[in-house]
């Protein structure tokens, strides 16, 4: 899946994408860089705060055919977050300054990814105003997504740490 066309029919598939018009998508594409990933190869990984705003993190990426899972490094083990698909767009940090990457990015199966650099995308921008303002849209939901999926599984993680009336307890009892 190297070339522009077969990327966009496939992103065309996708929900984010269905609507995106088909012009301003492939605009987008020719922005970025066709990427092949093998499974289980990284597409990126989490950055260490001094190494945050280097050229490692100046790029989102947008999942055109394949799985991805996010994950975070924690204490030394990585931490598994969520797995995305096809449509789904990851690194957005990228186009933020001194942002660096918050998560690490692999592969569950061999994967296309287009890599859209942050000095193409504003360019893309300036040049394609209905397309940008379409994908920043698609941008915010697809982290949108990623917070509901935190808050949901944060959620369930206190549930199974502490009853809710423990935590009441707490607050309200143990001070006195």
């Amino acid at each position: 899946m190297k070339n522009s066309t077969a990327v966009l029919k496939a992103l065309k598939k996708t929900p984010n994408f269905r609507s995106f018009p088909e012009d301003g998508l492939l605009k987008l594409i020719e922005a970025g860089r066709i990427l092949e990933f093998p499974k289980k190869d990284y597409i990126y990984q989490e950055t260490p705060e001094n190494k945050a705003g280097t050229s490692d993190c100046e790029s989102f990426f947008i999942i055109a055919k394949g799985c991805v899972d996010l994950s975070i490094n924690e204490d030394g083990r990585e931490v598994y977050l969520c797995t995305l698909g096809e449509g789904e767009i990851i690194g957005e940090t990228g186009i933020f300054p001194r942002m660096g990457r918050a998560d690490s990015a692999v592969p569950m199966e061999d994967a296309c990814i287009i890599e859209v650099k942050k000095e193409n995308f504003m360019k893309f921008m300036k040049e394609h105003r209905s397309a940008s303002n379409q994908i920043l849209l698609i941008m915010i939901s697809c982290l949108i997504k990623k917070l509901q999926r935190s808050n949901r599984d944060l959620a369930f993680e206190r549930r199974e740490d502490f009853s809710q009336s423990m935590i009441d307890e707490l607050i309200h009892g143990g001070g006195e």
